[in-house]
């Protein structure tokens, strides 16, 4: 299997030119150390001979352009450093070639606009980058492997340090999600200072229909069928003051059930028949069933 070494050149004096090799004598590292350690090209190989890395370095740390290999022969990486960071535009590849990523780094961080691919070369994702931190933070978009929007969002970076908070990394803003055939699945907005739903959550069937529905704002939910009739509808929390309700695919009630906060049944529960005739009541208490009369 071809490997390639990572050499660290320690014990080497750094006034000479280096030539290092495997147990058979093919080069393994060819560069030169100077007194202040790597300095000018540097070339690491694999065992087959296949280049594997090639940079320039200053005073032991790279300093400007580096490259790195399969062991196929395809580039993996190319970046620009300074002073031992990357600084600049960076490139990463497939194995086969295709770009992988694409973007920029200061001072060793991701920053500005940062893009992904797919091996079959369609784009996979956009991401924009807060320079201060190297975390995705502002507008990004996620695709599906043909193409097409499969998420859409905006994302949040919190540094370190905030004993109430949830995560360091959440997303914020309007927040949208497709399904493949690129029709909206999902469409909400998070708050602006935690990743918690607020407002009007939809989401959707893959023809289109509107399949849930959560209002944060009003603390109700409801469900449809696929034809769009309301299947269910309540409240999201607080359930003493307003029963579920289940309707039939025809419009008709379905059920009225009743819960306490702790989501267990309460009071009265009816159930009616297709065409809409009570056909049986059932009475809770402390959620256990003390009545049932059927008609």
């Amino acid at each position: 299997m071809k490997k390639l070494l990572i050499i660290l050149l320690l014990g080497i004096s750094f006034s000479q030119e280096v030539l290092q090799t495997y147990p058979d004598g093919s080069p393994k590292v060819v560069g030169t150390v100077t007194e202040t350690g790597l300095n000018g090209l540097i070339q690491q190989f694999y065992e087959d001979g296949t280049l594997g890395f090639e940079g320039i370095f200053k005073d032991n740390v790279g300093n400007g352009f580096s490259k790195t290999y399969y062991p196929n022969g395809q580039i993996s990486e190319e970046s620009i450093f300074k002073n031992g960071k990357r600084d600049g535009k960076s490139q990463t590849f497939h194995n086969n070639g295709q770009l992988r990523e694409s973007g920029t780094y200061k001072n060793g961080l991701k920053v500005q606009k940062w893009f992904s691919y797919s091996k079959n070369g369609q784009i996979s994702g956009e991401s924009s980058y807060n320079g201060d931190y190297g975390y995705p933070e502002g507008p990004y978009t996620q695709y599906y492997n043909d193409g097409k929007i499969k998420r859409k969002g905006t994302s949040k970076y919190r540094p370190p340090g905030c004993e109430d908070c949830k995560g360091n990394l959440f997303s914020v803003g309007l927040n949208q999600e497709y399904y493949s055939n690129g029709q909206l699945r999902v469409e909400g907005r998070f708050k602006d200072d935690e990743e918690e739903n607020t407002g009007v959550w939809k989401y959707f069937y893959e023809n289109g229909q509107l399949r849930y529905l959560s209002d944060y704002t009003n603390n109700v939910y409801k469900k449809f069928y696929e034809n769009g009739q309301i299947k269910e509808e309540g409240l999201m929390d607080d359930f003493t003051n307003k029963p579920i309700k289940s309707f039939f695919e025809n419009g008709n009630i379905e059920s009225e059930r009743k819960y306490s906060n702790d989501r267990s049944p309460q009071g009265l529960w009816k159930y009616y028949s297709e065409n809409g005739q009570l056909k049986k009541e059932e009475t809770y208490k402390d959620g256990e069933l003390i009545d049932s009369k059927e008609y």
